[in-house]
């Protein structure tokens, strides 16, 4: 009964966000608090339409709510048009994302019969299923894309999620204490295994979400934020990001999740002390690598042996955990080898059995599961575009200020750990489709603080500003009508200009 309050309510909470907050910041909360509150199980499954689950619901709830409010006529001022993104590359991607799975259906209309164990082939049906849950999925990029394009905007999505991931560290450290039963005393059942979720004589927390490593990447791209915007910002929250990083990072080492302790530390040094020039080179080495994974592990450019040895010098435990995944993924990319253009489908037809028809494989990262269901295309659409939202930005200095170099590193750090893991989150499509926003919106990068450690020069089109500011305080030229190229971020106040501040904004 539990359950089925929780998803019916969801539409009225999200409501009452939209009611009371911005568009963006509604957003925000609506996909954000019903993935850490609804339950992993239950839901509605409709003939034909998308199942009803906590997947689902918060979507529809967002896209209906964003639809109202953008047939206002201040939305055009706040929202970008349309509802698909304008950069090609974009639409190639999203295309190849949504349509795939036909393709896939198409070529797997054989059954895989081994052993005991028969797989069943794939129609049309259920290309069009894995398609439709492919757009369902999408609909948080898709939204945020058309709300979320400004640094005003973005800075709300952060925000919200600090704030989010604060308050749930209470539940999480609850559970590190007395065990995580959360989820089985409100809704009734424990989502994944009790094993899996006991370490070093304590507990890894999970709360309502399914599983431990899902939550511990959740509040590794939440610190990664904290510590962004702790540098990027100035006054009394300036602070309350440090204080929210601290606390972020000593929830994320009581929850024993190391992956995502790792890649917090690897993430934190670049975010914070870094130059601008460094930090662009880092997030197209990740992104590049991540994108490109598939190839490196099949020409053995992955050191996997001195990984293991590395992780044998930390923990034994865990380097056997890690030598595990190895294996695992050694022999689900032999399956996957012979089908590489649209994969094997659903069904398990992707996994590794015995001549008995046993299941001797174990599918741990998202990039291998996507890899080996829809091959290279379903690969190339989804990671692609969470790859392709850094490296466009990465190409385009002029759209690069502290809040996208923020936005950056917390999706940067959640597509490290798609690697060994699956923790692919509504925030993960929330902060790419920002990205791809921030391409299309015209605002200058000059809308946020300076970076205060990056001490090169800022370009002509700073001094032809700062040679404006200086004429008009003396007279010699009339005041730039609004929307005057030259005014760029600054707002013209008492007959001089004040650039505006992270906290302006």
């Amino acid at each position: 009964m539990t359950i089925w309050i929780a998803l019916s309510t969801w539409p009225l909470v999200a409501l009452v966000f939209f009611r009371k907050w911005s568009v963006p910041t509604a957003v925000a909360a609506t996909f954000i608090g019903g993935y850490l509150v609804l339950p992993e199980q239950g839901g509605l499954n409709l003939p034909v339409l998308p199942a009803l689950g906590k997947g689902s619901i918060p979507a529809f709830s967002a896209l209906l709510f964003v639809w109202l409010a953008s047939s206002r006529p201040s939305a055009t001022n706040t929202m970008m048009p349309g509802w698909l993104p304008k950069d090609k590359i974009s639409v190639m991607l999203l295309g190849l994302a949504v349509l795939g799975p036909f393709g896939t259906a198409l070529t797997n209309g054989d059954s895989v019969n081994i052993g005991s164990t028969r797989l069943p082939s794939m129609g049309v049906y259920d290309g069009f299923s894995l398609a439709q849950a492919s757009l369902v999925g999408l609909i948080p990029f898709i939204i945020a894309r058309k709300t979320m394009a400004s640094p005003q905007a973005q800075r709300s999505l952060l925000i919200v999620l600090i704030v989010a991931a604060s308050a749930y560290t209470l539940l999480a450290l609850w559970e590190v204490r007395m065990s995580p039963q959360l989820n089985r005393t409100v809704y009734g059942f424990f989502p994944h295994s009790w094993q899996q979720h006991v370490r070093n004589g304590g507990f890894r927390p999970l709360v309502f979400l399914g599983h431990g490593l899902k939550l511990g990447i959740f509040f590794a791209i939440a610190a990664v934020a904290a510590a962004g915007m702790w540098r990027f910002s100035s006054g009394p929250m300036k602070s309350r990001f440090l204080a929210a990083c601290a606390l972020l990072m000593f929830t994320i080492l009581l929850s024993k999740v190391l992956g995502a302790f790792a890649i917090t530390l690897l993430m934190l040094p670049l975010v914070l002390f870094m130059p601008r020039h460094v930090q662009v080179i880092a997030l197209m080495g990740v992104s590049i690598s991540v994108l490109s994974f598939p190839i490196l592990r099949n020409t053995q450019l992955v050191p996997t042996d001195r990984l293991v040895s590395i992780a044998e010098s930390i923990s034994p435990e865990r380097a056997q955990s890690l030598e595990f995944r190895f294996d695992n993924e050694d022999i689900l990319l032999e399956r996957a080898r012979e089908k590489l253009i649209f994969g094997w489908g659903g069904y398990g037809r992707n996994r590794v059995f015995d001549e008995t028809g046993e299941d001797i494989s174990v599918t741990d990262g998202r990039w291998v599961i996507m890899f080996g269901q829809g091959g290279w295309v379903r690969y190339i659409g989804e990671m692609g575009l969470l790859c392709w939202s850094i490296i466009a930005i990465c190409l385009r200095r002029d759209k690069i200020d502290g809040i996208t170099i923020v936005l950056m590193f917390a999706l940067a750090a959640n597509l490290i750990d798609l690697i060994p893991n699956s923790g692919l989150l509504p925030v993960t499509w929330l902060l790419a489709g920002s990205l791809i926003g921030r391409l299309e919106y015209s605002g200058s990068a000059a809308q946020v603080a300076p970076d205060p450690l990056d001490t090169r020069p800022t370009g002509p089109r700073y001094t032809r500003q700062s040679d404006l500011i200086t004429r008009t305080r003396r007279g010699g030229e009339q005041t730039p009508k609004q929307g005057d190229k030259r005014t760029g971020a600054s707002e013209f106040i008492g007959g001089v200009y004040r650039r505006q501040t992270v906290d302006d904004q």
